[in-house]
């Protein structure tokens, strides 16, 4: 059961968050972090603002981890670095299915641009020994009442300047709403304090409304996904939810899925 104190004080300590960074931005200028994905940039004026987290919404198949991965392949292309973290998804799954796109990311897992790290709560932990595992994968071994060593990690990760990424789903499923909330505000605050955009990954119409409605409360922003396939091509509609510090030109656009990835239909498509 959401207690509403916990949700009141949870609400709270998010929005204390927003005053502070509230009072370094009358200092200095919102910094635009381009997603790589051209017609999305254009559409929310230059890219997405750092020093943020994002939650990514949708149905299974609607996109809304391929975006994530999208934007991550196209951050270590440019030079950038990036950690996702798995939970309940495999990355060798996720590896073939950047394949598909022609993203080879294994080149950027060997000079250690890219990295998965496994996150393995003591279920997943029995489970890792009955299915191959990536070699370059480091694991995450966590206890199944607290998230400490995730949130550690966390924190080594954004402060060498990398974008992360973190599969909600089944932690949110296991652990106590407390627990994910407190990892959720770790993770902000050193993303307020080291910069980069973040994103957690999060599967539609599986969990508690009520419990999704905090999550999306304390997030700098929310794209949702929902599939809406149209002249025989595999899409669907991308709507920014919620996104702090910046005006967006529109909040509904149009993608499909090309040979490259997620194409964002404007007048003219822009790859």
């Amino acid at each position: 059961m959401v207690h509403n104190s916990f949700i009141e004080v949870a609400a709270k300590r998010s929005k204390n968050l927003e005053l502070e960074s509230a009072g370094q931005r009358t200092l200095n200028p919102v910094r635009k972090m381009p997603t790589g994905i051209r017609g999305f940039d254009y559409g929310i004026g230059g890219g997405l603002p750092d020093k943020a987290l994002y939650l990514t919404l949708g149905e299974p198949g609607s996109s809304h981890q391929l975006f994530v991965l999208q934007t991550l392949f196209n951050r270590v292309v440019s030079k950038g670095t990036v950690s996702y973290f798995t939970v309940e998804s495999s990355s060798l799954d996720l590896i073939e299915d950047m394949a598909t796109f022609q993203w080879g990311v294994e080149k950027y897992m060997d000079d250690a641009s890219w990295l998965f790290q496994g996150v393995r709560t003591p279920e997943l932990q029995k489970l890792s020994e009955l299915k191959t595992e990536n070699p370059l994968e480091k694991p995450i071994n966590v206890s199944s009442a607290s998230l400490d060593g995730l949130k550690a990690e966390l924190l080594v990760r954004v402060k060498e300047g990398r974008w992360t990424a973190l599969g909600l789903s089944y932690l949110l499923l296991h652990y106590e709403l407390s627990v994910v909330v407190d990892l959720i505000l770790y993770w902000l605050s050193t993303v307020r304090t080291f910069g980069g955009v973040h994103f957690v990954v999060l599967s539609n119409g599986i969990h508690d409304p009520r419990h999704v409605s905090l999550i999306r409360e304390l997030v700098d922003g929310v794209i949702g996904f929902s599939i809406a396939p149209k002249r025989g091509e595999i899409g669907g509609t991308l709507t920014i939810e919620k996104m702090r510090r910046t005006l967006v030109k529109s909040r509904v656009f149009e993608y499909v899925l090309l040979e490259q990835g997620i194409s964002i239909e404007t007048a003219q498509r822009i790859a």
